[in-house]
C-alpha cells in the first residue's frame, strides 16, 4: 500500500503522524510518506474548531484548571503560557516511565499533584489540558517517533514500540505547532531505545541482538522479505505480466503463461478443497464400548435398537419395562458401564469383570413384539 501523507503542521524530523487502517493490521504494511516541514497555516481558525479544541470534561481536574488559571495571569501571551507550563513539566519532579501507578477519575489532577509519573499519552494530555484551561486550543496528536533504519531495504522500520503522543497548539499566523511535553521530562526518550527505559532485564533481549554481525543480518532478512512483499507478492497479475513482458516476453507468449498460471492456480485451490474435505469421524473402539455392544446385541430381540441420543440407563429402563425379570442385572450393568465410563479411571480388572458380567446375562426372547424406541412410530 502506499500513501502520501501531507500533515497540516510542521513535523520534526525522525516523526512520523499516525496512520489509521481500515481494518486491523496483522502484517507489515509499507507507506511512502511525504513530510512538508515548512508548511504554515495561513487561515485563520475556524470558531467551530475553536470551540472542540478548547473544551474540556465538566467537573473534572479542578485542581490542574486553577494552575492554569494561575500559570495563565502571570504570563502575557500565549507564547509565555507555554512556556511556564513546559517549566513547569520541568522542574516539577516529573519523571517518564512505562509502568505509572493507576490515577484516578481526575486523572491529570493525580499525575500533576500526587504521582508525578507517566508516559508521553499523560503528559500529551495533562499539557493539552493546561493549555485549554488557559484559553490556548490544543489537541493531542498521535504516531511514531524513532525507528530502526534498514540501509539493506532502504526503508525506516516501525514498531508499535515506537509509539508516542504529543501535542500540537493554536499560533496565530502560525496556524498548529508541535510541541512535546515528553521532551523537557525525559529529553533522553527522544534519543534513547525504548527498551532502556523498562524495568531491569526488559531490554536484554535487545541488546542481545546489538552485535554489529547480528543487525547486519537481521536487517538484510528484514529487507529481503521486504522485497519480495513490495516486488512480487505486493504485485497483481497485470503488473506481474508487465514485469514479465519487460524481460521480453511476447505477447503470445504471455498469453500462453497466464494460461498455464490460471490452470495451475485452478489445480493448487482444487487440492487445497480437497484437503479441507469434510471426513468421516474415526470411531473410538475400546474394550467397554465392546462389552456394551455385546450386550445390546444380546437383547436385539428384547427390545428396538438403542437410538442414537438415548443413553444406556435410558435404554437398560426400557428394555427392563417390557421384561422385568431383566431389570435387576439390566439396571447393575448400566450403573457399572456409567462408573467405568464417567468415573474415576478403570483398571484392567474391572474392564474384564464387566464383560464377564455380560457374558454370564442370558435370555430367550419370548413371542412378542419389541416394545419401540422413544419417538419411533409404527409405519
Amino acid at each position: 500500500m502506499t500513501v502520501s501523507v501531507t500533515p497540516i503542521a510542521p513535523v520534526a524530523p525522525g516523526v512520523v503522524p499516525g496512520l489509521i487502517a481500515p481494518a486491523p493490521v496483522s502484517r507489515a504494511v509499507s507507506y511512502h510518506l511525504h513530510s512538508y516541514p515548512q508548511y504554515r497555516s495561513v487561515e485563520p481558525l475556524s470558531p467551530a474548531a475553536r470551540r472542540l479544541d478548547l473544551q474540556l470534561p465538566p467537573q473534572r481536574n479542578p485542581r490542574s484548571i486553577e494552575l492554569a488559571h494561575s500559570l495563565r495571569q502571570d504570563a502575557g501571551s500565549d507564547a509565555a503560557f507555554i512556556d511556564a507550563v513546559l517549566a513547569y513539566l520541568r522542574d516539577g519532579g516529573f519523571t517518564y516511565t512505562l509502568e505509572p501507578p493507576l490515577l484516578n477519575l481526575d486523572s491529570v489532577d493525580d499525575l500533576l499533584f500526587r504521582t508525578h509519573q507517566g508516559f508521553c499519552g499523560h503528559y500529551a494530555s495533562a499539557f493539552v489540558t493546561l493549555m485549554r484551561a488557559g484559553g490556548v486550543p490544543a489537541r493531542v496528536v498521535t504516531g511514531y517517533l524513532g525507528g530502526i533504519w534498514n540501509r539493506y531495504g532502504g526503508y525506516l522500520f516501525i514498531s508499535q514500540s515506537d509509539a508516542h503522543a504529543w501535542a500540537e497548539v493554536w499560533r496565530e499566523n502560525q496556524g498548529w505547532v508541535r510541541v512535546d511535553p515528553t521532551a523537557v521530562v525525559a529529553p533522553g526518550r527522544l534519543t534513547e531505545e525504548l527498551d532502556e527505559l523498562l524495568p531491569a532485564g526488559g531490554g536484554a533481549g535487545r541488546r542481545l541482538l546489538s552485535a554489529p554481525w547480528i543487525t547486519d543480518a537481521l536487517q538484510a532478512w528484514q529487507g529481503l522479505n521486504a522485497w519480495w512483499q513490495d516486488e512480487f507478492i505486493g504485485f497483481n497479475f497485470a503488473r506481474q505480466l508487465g514485469l514479465l513482458a519487460a524481460l521480453g516476453f511476447r505477447n503470445h507468449e504471455l498469453q500462453v503463461l497466464a494460461s498455464l498460471l490460471a490452470g495451475g492456480a485452478a489445480i493448487w485451490l482444487t487440492l487445497i478443497a480437497w484437503g479441507l474435505r469434510p471426513r468421516p469421524q474415526v470411531r473410538t473402539d475400546d474394550s467397554l464400548s465392546r462389552s456394551w455392544r455385546a450386550l445390546e446385541r444380546k437383547l436385539r430381540h428384547a427390545a428396538a435398537p438403542r437410538a442414537a441420543y438415548e443413553s444406556t440407563t435410558a435404554y437398560a429402563e426400557r428394555v427392563a419395562r417390557a421384561h422385568p425379570e431383566l431389570s435387576a442385572t439390566l439396571s447393575a450393568l448400566a450403573r457399572r458401564y456409567a462408573r467405568l465410563r464417567y468415573g474415576a479411571a478403570a483398571s484392567a480388572a474391572d474392564l474384564e469383570q464387566f464383560r464377564r458380567a455380560v457374558r454370564r446375562l442370558h435370555w430367550r426372547p419370548r413371542r412378542s413384539r419389541p416394545p419401540e424406541a422413544p419417538g419411533q412410530r409404527a409405519g
